[in-house]
């Protein structure tokens, strides 16, 4: 950028730039799930469908769950409401699991909302980029669904899906091939993976998708 504001940290990484908006916390989100699969393949999703619609300019959502394993099946947006659609997977078939998961909500900062107070930044279109009040997206590594996460301790991280990470596996015949994804759930201050078969659906074929997502700090963020 030839003019402008940048600021660096000290790992030379770009924090704010004054020609990028930056995502804030908006909200967090509990919800009760209730999970029971009494078999491996059922007719249908092995999992516990979940429906949510927040509103914003351009919404992101995280999901910690704990027992629970989430899968971000897929996303629309009308105007200013986003719904997320999810799909809960147990630990393990024949048993009933509970647990109340958590929904990180952040989205571009808004115009109003913050004190006069501290460091504000707008871009040349007057779009507020950064405000010293706003608890700001921590975003501590990127990388494949297929690969764990390990924090500082004491310090809590959500997954952010990225890509979804729904790949094909041939199950071999008569089954052929089948929808399988890989599933990320958190366990003390790190991020574990696991992959689940999506009930009986099938796959166009069999391939690899490891996906993407964000490991994100939302530690004291309520």
């Amino acid at each position: 950028m030839p003019a402008g504001l940048t600021i660096y940290n000290d790992s030379g990484t770009v924090q704010i730039d004054e020609s990028w908006r930056n995502y804030g916390f908006k909200q967090r989100i509990p919800a009760s799930i209730s999970v029971n699969v009494p078999g491996s393949v059922p007719a249908g999703y092995n999992g516990q469908p979940y429906s949510m619609t927040v509103s914003g300019e351009d919404v992101l959502i995280a999901c910690r769950a704990e027992t629970l394993l989430p899968v971000l099946m897929h996303t629309y947006a009308d105007g200013g409401s986003w719904t997320y659609n999810w799909l809960f997977m147990p630990p393990f078939i024949g048993a009933t699991y509970s647990e109340t998961v958590e929904f990180y909500v952040f989205d571009l900062l808004p115009m109003g909302g913050f004190s006069n107070v501290g460091l504000e930044v707008f871009n040349a279109a007057g779009q507020r980029v950064f405000h010293s009040d706003a608890d700001m997206m921590k975003v501590r590594g990127i990388q494949g669904c297929d690969t764990g996460f390990s924090g500082v301790g004491g310090r809590s991280y959500v997954p952010l899906i990225a890509r979804n990470p729904i790949y094909g596996v041939n199950m071999g015949f008569p089954t052929g091939n089948r929808l399988w994804s890989h599933c990320l759930r958190v366990s003390g201050s790190s991020i574990v993976t696991e992959t689940r078969q999506l009930g009986s659906f099938g796959a166009l074929g069999a391939y690899s998708n490891a996906g993407a997502y964000a490991a994100i700090d939302v530690t004291g963020l309520s």
